[in-house]
């Protein structure tokens, strides 16, 4: 009786993990048709993707100026 409930766990758990490495490949393929349909996504300034240094220094300066302000405001 535990050898065939041994069976069913080892088919259960191995249906899982198939069942997972199935999604993980169909999501990496699909992942690359797009990236390649599309094109990969830069940054303006022509940093890597996923970079935003140097496109938001504008939007530094206005947290900047508002983390001072609540400092300031406090003292």
């Amino acid at each position: 009786m535990i050898f065939e409930g041994f069976k069913i766990m080892i088919l259960g758990m191995g249906t899982v993990f198939i069942m997972l490495i199935t999604l993980i490949t169909t999501t990496m393929i699909a992942s690359r048709i797009i990236a390649a349909y599309e094109g990969a996504p830069t940054d303006q300034a022509g940093g890597h993707p996923g970079t935003h240094e140097s496109g938001n220094k504008p939007l530094a300066a206005i947290i900047a100026a508002a983390v001072a302000k609540f400092r300031n405001k406090g003292a």
